[in-house]
């Protein structure tokens, strides 16, 4: 089992409909996707995903992202790599974006460096249910760079 069928199980997430794939790197969530749209602040990764035939844009921050309505979201090990304030303008950006949000923090004290940006459990739950999400279910999973995320399973 991969790491995102490993997530999925654990926190009872099915991908289903289409796909809003914030920072979508090579666009490997496309293929759990009926209709995908990937977006990364690289150009190289989105430059990868279109020449891999996917839809993918550049966006440098929240409000790059692309106007429309995807069934699910996802935004996974990303929001491990902002501060608080960034990981609310794209939460409050997603929400009329997605009816469905899968995403993951580093839980710990807010802070750190942009290689591993700890965020308050606590607070990151408030600021969900700020933006107009309900958590469903959380799941923790140790990754290989030894830090838990977990992971929120949002409607």
């Amino acid at each position: 089992m991969g790491d995102i069928e490993e997530v999925c199980a654990g926190i009872g997430w099915e991908f289903s409909g289409s796909l809003l794939d914030v920072g979508c790197g090579t666009g490997r969530l496309a293929r759990y996707a009926d209709g995908y749209h990937g977006v990364d602040i690289a150009p190289a990764m989105v430059a990868y995903c279109q020449a891999q035939g996917l839809t993918a844009s550049l966006v440098a921050s929240p409000a790059d992202l692309p106007d429309g309505h995807w069934d699910q979201g996802a935004m996974l090990s990303v929001m491990t790599h902002m501060d608080r304030e960034h990981r609310r303008e794209y939460l409050f950006a997603l929400r009329p974006r997605v009816s469905a949000l899968l995403v993951d923090i580093l839980p710990g004290s807010n802070g750190g460096d942009i290689g591993r940006m700890m965020a308050d459990a606590e607070e990151f739950y408030d600021d969900l249910t700020e933006a107009g999400f309900s958590v469903i279910a959380t799941f923790e999973r140790q990754a290989r760079s030894a830090a838990n995320h977990r992971y929120y399973h949002c409607v």
